[in-house]
């Protein structure tokens, strides 16, 4: 039997600390200061694809 599977698209901003997301295909949770993940549930069969634009400042 087919299921729908989560994971965890893992990103490192390793730019400079103090950065934003702009615009996002989905929700993200900050891991520490340089590491966000994406938590993506995907079903059967199912292509997804995660997009985001960061600003960083210094």
């Amino acid at each position: 039997m087919k299921e729908s599977v989560e994971i965890r698209v893992v990103e490192h901003l390793n730019r400079f600390d103090n950065w934003e997301l702009k615009q996002k295909s989905d929700e993200f949770r900050k891991l520490d200061s340089h590491t966000i993940e994406f938590p993506v549930r995907i079903k059967p069969d199912e292509e997804k694809i995660v997009t985001y634009q960061v600003h960083y400042t210094w």
